[in-house]
This record gives C-alpha cells, structure tokens and sequence, in this order.
C-alpha cells in the first residue's frame, strides 16, 4: 500500500541501493574516460570537460549521501538492514571523500599508460562492495518491513 509506513522504508531504502549502483556506474565511466584523456594529447577541452565530470560525480554523492542517512534513520528498528546500509555508506563515503585526500600520488596514473593503476582499482572496488552491501540491506529491509 502506498500509504503505509512499510512502503516509505521500501521506497528509501531501494531509492538509496539504486543511487549508490548509480554512482558506482558513474564512478566506472569516470575511470574509464579519465584513462582515455589521459592517453591523448588535446589538454584544454577534456579538463573542462573533467571538471564538470567531477562537479557531478560530487552532486550524485551528496543525493547518495542523503538517501543513506535517510535510509539509515528510517529503517532505524530493521537491526540487519540498519546496520548493512550504514556499513555501505561509510565504505563509499571513506572511499570516495577521504582516501583520494590520503593517496592522492597512487591514485594518479602515468598518462600514455595503457596499463590500468591501483587508483582505479581503490576506487571501483570498495564503491562495487558498497553497492552490494546496500542492495543486501535493501534484501533484509524488505525481509522485515
């Protein structure tokens, strides 16, 4: 029923598993399309080009943000789903805000590199693994609602 307080939790929570699969789909078109202006040679455009990219990719991390801590605050009495969804908010959070701040020299990759770096990899991941977490807690929030 639409109106009932179940529905709500559902609604939060699937609304928060799907920004955070959003995300980690932008993340990896991130990835892949810095990996191709890295091996180029034109500067200029595909700066602009990623910094609008990255103006983004922070606007779809605040709304993921938000749809966890809502998600958290209102499966509050779901124990399993409460937890597995703070869990996955604090893998992608610490991944995405505080590691690139941390690491920032591994996180580069050497341009002309076809080679993929360990930047990507910290970056996909533990974003993959976050996703999946809050999918499973979506499982158990609806196990119980």
């Amino acid at each position: 029923m639409v109106g009932s307080p179940g529905f709500v939790k559902r609604c939060l929570g699937g609304f928060y598993a799907w920004s955070l699969s959003a995300f980690f789909g932008a993340v990896l078109l991130d990835v892949a399309y810095a990996h191709l202006v890295g091996t180029s040679k034109a500067v200029a455009s595909e700066t602009a080009v990623l910094n609008q990219v990255s103006d983004l990719l922070l606007l779809m991390g605040a709304v993921m943000l938000l749809a966890g801590v809502s998600a958290i605050a209102i499966s509050w009495n779901v124990p399993v789903a409460r937890n597995l969804f703070a869990l996955s908010l604090l893998v992608v959070g610490f991944t995405e805000f505080f590691l690139p701040v941390m690491l920032t020299p591994i996180l580069s990759t050497p341009s002309g590199s076809f080679i993929v770096g360990v930047g990507p990899v910290l970056r996909l991941l533990p974003t993959a693994l976050a996703s999946a977490i809050a999918i499973v807690g979506l499982r158990w929030q609806f196990r119980e609602a």
